[in-house]
This record gives structure tokens, C-alpha cells and sequence, in this order.
């Protein structure tokens, strides 16, 4: 015959039994619940990462287009540099030719130089016809479009023919706020022998 005290010990045991599977089961599902959580969590970070590196993949092809088109439109210069007459120049100098041969026409043009053979402060250039001179380390030169020549005069020390300018040149468009540095070496020539007017005997 069960004895109560059975009934109620066997009821507890199989209320154990339930609690600790249903217990198992709610740890497989968290268990379940946290791997498929991760895997979110891992898909998110991979389609974050790839969106990132299409982002950079397409400011990095208009950073491309954009070098491209300022090197299109980046101004060239054909540059001489000559021994001028003394007479010309009011000085020893090299007198220096700079012709712009295409590119975006320029709101201004800034000349810097530096030689073995020149002065502390070698650039000049006449302003007016009454001789009013600009000089310094630098010059500047406003509206430059193709075609344009400007001339200048480097002072030199003794010895300088033959020898190197090197010239760095700050270019602003004119029609924008790009900016160009452009470097030009060029040598000192000798002056050409100087011709003089024929005059036929009446």
C-alpha cells in the first residue's frame, strides 16, 4: 500500500524532473538565442565594413578624377633665360622669358628663384616705360592666359653664364580657388652678339 508520505515524495521529484528540463531547455534556447545574436552582431559589422570600404573605393576614384582634371587644366610654361645687356637690364643680369603655352588662363602668377650665381635679392622688372622697377625675392604678374609673355631680370654675381635658375612658380586660377606649383630649370645662355643698323653710303 503507498503510504501518503510516497505520493508526495514521488510529486516532488517529478516537479524536479520538469523544472530541471524545462531549466535545460530555457539555457538551449539562451544558448541558441546568444549564437544567433552574434551572428547578427557579425553580419552587421561585415556589411558595415564593406560599406566603409565602398565609400572609400568611390572618394578614392573621385580624388582620382579629380588630380586628373587639374592636371588637365594645370598651366605650362616654356621658359629662357639669356645674359642681358647691361644696358637693358641697368645691370649684370640673366634676362628671363616666361610664356604661358596652355592651361586655365591665371588670376596671378608668382616668381620665385634661387641660383648659385644670384643675388640675395635677384628679381626685378621694369613697370612703366619711365623705368619704375619692382624687385625682391619674389615677383608677382596678374592675368596670365596662353599665349601671355612675361619678362623679367635676374641679378646675378660674376661668372653666371652657363649657370642654373631654378624657378618655382605659385599659379592661382582665375576662375576658381585651384592652385599650381610649378618648377622650371633653366641655364643662362650667352647673350647673342648685338646687330646694328646697316647705313648705306647716298
Amino acid at each position: 500500500m503507498i503510504e501518503p508520505g510516497d505520493i508526495a515524495t514521488w510529486a516532488a521529484a517529478a516537479v524536479a524532473v520538469v523544472a530541471a528540463g524545462i531549466a535545460g531547455w530555457q539555457t538551449r534556447e539562451a544558448h541558441k538565442s546568444r549564437i544567433a545574436a552574434q551572428a547578427q552582431a557579425t553580419e552587421a559589422a561585415k556589411s558595415r565594413e564593406a560599406a566603409e570600404t565602398q565609400a572609400r573605393a568611390a572618394e578614392e576614384q573621385v580624388a582620382l578624377m579629380r588630380a586628373d582634371r587639374d592636371e588637365r587644366d594645370a598651366p605650362e610654361f616654356s621658359v629662357s633665360a639669356v645674359d642681358a645687356f647691361t644696358d637693358d637690364a641697368n645691370s649684370f643680369a640673366a634676362k628671363v622669358v616666361l610664356r604661358m603655352e596652355r592651361g586655365r588662363a591665371l588670376r596671378s602668377l608668382t616668381v620665385t628663384a634661387t641660383g648659385d650665381y644670384l643675388d640675395k635679392n635677384p628679381l626685378y622688372r621694369f613697370t612703366d616705360a619711365s623705368g619704375g622697377v619692382a624687385a625682391g625675392i619674389q615677383l608677382t604678374f596678374d592675368d596670365i592666359r596662353n599665349g601671355r609673355e612675361v619678362v623679367f631680370y635676374a641679378q646675378t654675381k660674376d661668372g653666371y653664364v652657363g649657370s642654373t635658375v631654378d624657378l618655382e612658380l605659385t599659379c592661382h586660377e582665375r576662375d576658381g580657388e585651384r592652385t599650381w606649383q610649378r618648377h622650371h630649370a633653366c641655364t643662362i645662355i650667352p647673350r647673342p652678339p648685338r646687330t646694328w643698323p646697316t647705313f648705306r653710303p647716298l
